[in-house]
């Protein structure tokens, strides 16, 4: 059989990279729904009917029986979707250098507080 819907389970930061994906292979923004039980039918039935992506918030189902954990989202789209979404993850991002895992901020000079600089200065540390 060939699915009709995939859904995929992941941390934040992996799912925002498979949402900048599809918001480059379709030229749309990813909308989510949130309800906080039987998410199943969020993410399951409303991909196949609507054909468009889902970002939801795992319900109680999810965590009792699949042992979903807190840090995982979900994502799922109709199957039909899957080449541009690849696509996406290729090319999505790679201009600035999007990518997971995500890289910190480190342009910066760290310092310390105020007092403790001038405290270090009159000790002559620094």
């Amino acid at each position: 059989l060939d699915p009709e819907v995939v859904v995929v389970y992941g941390n934040p930061a992996q799912l925002m990279r498979l949402i900048q994906a599809a918001s480059f292979s379709l030229g749309e923004r990813v909308s989510g729904e949130f309800g906080g039980k039987v998410e199943c039918s969020s993410y399951l039935i409303a991909p196949y009917r609507t054909g468009k992506i889902k970002v939801v918030i795992p319900g109680m189902g999810d965590r009792i029986f699949s042992m979903t954990q807190d840090d995982e989202l979900v994502v799922s789209f109709p199957s039909r979707l899957l080449e541009g979404i690849l696509t996406g993850i290729a090319e999505a991002g790679k201009k600035i250098g999007a990518r997971y895992p995500v890289t910190f901020y480190q342009n910066f000079q760290p310092e310390f507080p105020k007092p403790y600089q001038e405290r270090a200065k009159k000790w002559g540390i620094l």
